[in-house]
């Protein structure tokens, strides 16, 4: 009986495996993914529909950028929620000390088994974000197999302690990016091996053109080695605010927001999404918030 022959590329990927000891080298099918996503933090359809990903990829840092009151904290909110229902862990670095648990009870949430870790330093958030991903890693050993979150609220409120000793300016800026940098690199690899979806609020700002060859470039907080490890950016953009009449007077019941991928490792179709954020939680469609706004009293 004639010998198999065997092809080129499976001739080197043999030899290479055999010499490490090891599966060195890896067969990818034409519908897996190298991202490797094992699993997910499940969201609602507008989030598919905008980026890909069926929610927060658990293993990766997702990242939500934005001004002031754009959905930044509600995207968060949404899952944590999701989390929990599934039966898994929440972890919040709370560096802003402004995360509304009234409102995430609002929304279903559990605020009560949320482990809540607050943060006045950029050196203690990653202190406790190492801390946390040893914990993980025992809870995984132990044969956890739910989901895992960890948001951190926010990196653009985590400044150096040398910045609260009273230096400001490009210095404590560029340390800043040094402490991102540094450790973003050395936990990498936990937060991949413990499966844990990390999800990072933060801000941006605009460059200044110094010559009329120059465009504006956005620049987000925190060093280039922070957004480079994140497998998913997305930014947020205040829209019309949503309101009703009560009494004769406009009140504001929540706003638009419009969700952008401005990184993303999914695939290259990204929408631009449309969402309304109110007080429980993102309502995607026009017929979603009606019903909201019918359910409210006082309406006059």
């Amino acid at each position: 009986m004639a010998k198999e022959e065997v092809s080129l590329i499976d001739r080197i990927r043999n030899r290479l495996n055999d010499n490490a000891g090891k599966e060195l080298i890896k067969t990818f099918a034409e519908g897996d993914s190298l991202l490797q996503v094992r699993s997910w933090i499940p969201l609602k359809p507008f989030f598919k529909l905008g980026t890909g990903g069926d929610g927060f990829p658990c293993g990766h840092i997702t990242q939500i950028i934005g001004k002031p009151d754009s959905g930044k904290s509600t995207l968060a909110m949404e899952g944590i929620v999701s989390c929990q229902k599934l039966g898994g862990v929440v972890f919040l670095i709370d560096s802003e000390h402004k995360f509304s648990m009234s409102r995430l009870a609002l929304m279903g949430g559990k605020p009560k088994e949320v482990l809540v870790t607050p943060t006045d330093t950029l050196e203690e958030a990653w202190d406790a974000i190492e801390k946390i991903l040893a914990e993980v890693q025992t809870l995984r050993e132990e044969g956890f197999k739910n989901p895992i979150m960890m948001v951190w609220d926010s990196v653009a409120a985590s400044v150096p302690e040398s910045m609260l000793e009273g230096e400001s300016g490009d210095a404590h800026f560029a340390l800043e990016a040094k402490l991102n940098n540094k450790n973003v690199r050395r936990l990498r690899q936990s937060i991949d091996k413990s499966e844990v979806a990390c999800v990072f609020i933060n801000h941006y700002y605009m460059t200044n053109p110094k010559t009329k060859y120059e465009q504006p470039e956005l620049i987000i907080k925190g060093g280039e080695e922070l957004s480079f490890m994140s497998t998913l950016i997305l930014k947020t953009k205040q829209g019309a605010k949503i309101e009703r009449t009560v009494l004769g007077e406009k009140q504001q019941i929540g706003r638009v927001t419009r969700f952008t991928v401005h990184k993303g490792h999914f695939h290259g179709r990204t929408i631009v999404k449309d969402v309304n954020v109110v007080d429980i939680g993102i309502l995607e469609t026009a017929e979603d918030l009606e019903k909201y706004q019918k359910s409210l009293r006082g309406e006059l």
